[in-house]
């Protein structure tokens, strides 16, 4: 949002008194919470260090510094999946179709898949939720840019938990009127519920439309430290 609103932000935060450009000022404040974040784990590491076996205190020290730990990692994975999502909407994707990417509405979810056909190929992708369609794209060669891979409309989609026995359990299953059955396999069980859940969110709300509803991203589950690779 505040690269959609850069120029309107930098004025207002300017004109309270911050220096040129306003925005990136507005940035580095907002930063300062995950930059202190990141500390903790270390700094409750070393206190652990001084604190006895035996002491009453031991065990919730330990606690904290894996409760910081999932905290910090799920606070990059944000970020980083919103660098992607900036990065997408505003790039120049290779061998786009239809109208222009900026148009499709705000981004749902996203998140980096292997997909699996009825025939077995297997690729890597990276799906984007839009409110109407799923976008599928993945990386060039040379990791520089975006490439059009498809895109399903949602009228008519339907997903499901994969019963497969010959895949992970971080899986999901996708079919509808103008494609074959597509399995989903993902980084985390996290990362599953939270495609199925969103998605039955953003079809519902696509069947029967309320003006204020906006569906709700599940981007990052907290019991996930970090998106594994799907490989």
């Amino acid at each position: 949002q505040v690269q959609k609103k850069r120029e309107e932000l930098s004025k207002f935060i300017e004109s309270q008194g911050a220096t040129a450009p306003g925005a990136q000022t507005l940035i580095t404040i907002l930063s300062k919470p995950f930059t202190r974040l990141e500390k903790y784990p270390s700094l409750l590491k070393e206190l652990e260090r001084h604190v006895e076996e035996s002491h009453p205190d031991r065990g919730d020290t330990q606690r904290a510094i894996e409760v910081y730990k999932t905290i910090n990692n799920s606070c990059v994975e944000i970020r980083r999946l919103k660098e992607m999502e900036h990065e997408i909407v505003t790039s120049v994707i290779q061998g786009w179709e239809g109208e222009e990417i900026a148009k499709l509405g705000e981004v749902v979810h996203l998140s980096q898949v292997k997909m699996v056909t009825q025939t077995g190929e297997k690729f890597e992708r990276i799906f984007v939720l839009f409110p109407s369609c799923l976008v599928m794209l993945s990386m060039t060669p040379r990791l520089s840019s975006y490439q059009y891979e498809g895109k399903i409309p949602l009228s008519g989609l339907t997903s499901n938990p994969c019963e497969s026995a010959d895949v992970s359990q971080n899986a999901f299953e996708i079919s509808g009127p103008m494609i074959e059955k597509i399995t989903v396999l993902c980084g985390t069980k996290g990362e599953v519920t939270a495609w199925l859940d969103i998605l039955h969110q953003t079809l519902t709300q696509s069947v029967n439309p309320a003006p204020s509803s906006k569906p709700q991203s599940l981007q990052v589950h907290m019991i996930s430290t970090s998106q594994p690779s799907v490989s």
